[in-house]
């Protein structure tokens, strides 16, 4: 499982290149099967930053190059960057080998509009459950927004969803209803609604 408990200290313009990278992070340390928290935290060179956090110890980090060090090495783009202790990681357990999948994946960007005071945590712990029951293979939050043309007090989480079977080739119709599970399930759970 993974939590987060930072979203609002992320300022909108560098969210894009955070989240990317964050969803990178995410897939690879799912597949230890144990729960991640992103926890803020402050660090030279980082304008802002968030420790990575696995049964309760730290095995990273991740965040966005301050402009100092942009500066300094004349970089002009926003620069994420992420850092994982390979060593901590050995002593967290195994990897489990699943072998490569046979068929292609399908993916949808998902984004839903609800009250603000609603976190990303509750997404991902509904998406996960989800897994069980659909042909979720894999889900990464990509953007956090609010503001105009939302109403205030709203907020919108986009997701970028991969569907995948284990016994043929999804067409699209095969995707539009797990979508609609999906909606369902989120809007009887959390009232959020999908963005059009």
């Amino acid at each position: 499982m993974i939590s987060l408990n930072y979203e609002n200290w992320i300022k909108e313009e560098k969210k894009d290149i955070y989240f990317e990278l964050k969803g990178i992070i995410e897939s690879f340390l799912e597949k230890f099967g144990e729960e991640i928290v992103f926890e803020e935290s402050e660090r030279t060179y980082f304008d802002f930053c968030a420790k990575i956090i696995m049964k309760n110890e730290e095995i990273g980090v991740i965040g966005i190059v301050s402009e100092d060090i942009k500066k300094f090495y004349d970089l002009k783009d926003e620069i994420a960057f992420g850092e994982i202790s390979i060593e901590k990681l050995r002593k967290k357990g195994r990897v489990i080998y699943e072998p490569l999948p046979v068929y292609p994946s399908l993916s949808r960007d998902l984004s839903f509009v609800g009250p603000e005071n609603v976190k990303a945590s509750v997404f991902l712990k509904l998406l996960k459950e989800l897994k069980k029951e659909t042909l979720i293979e894999e889900f990464r939050l990509i953007d956090v927004y609010k503001g105009k043309p939302l109403k205030q007090g709203e907020k919108n989480f986009t997701f970028r969803v991969y569907f995948r079977s284990p016994e043929r080739t999804l067409k699209e119709r095969d995707v539009d209803k797990e979508v609609e599970k999906i909606v369902k399930y989120i809007k009887e759970k959390t009232g959020f609604r999908l963005r059009g």
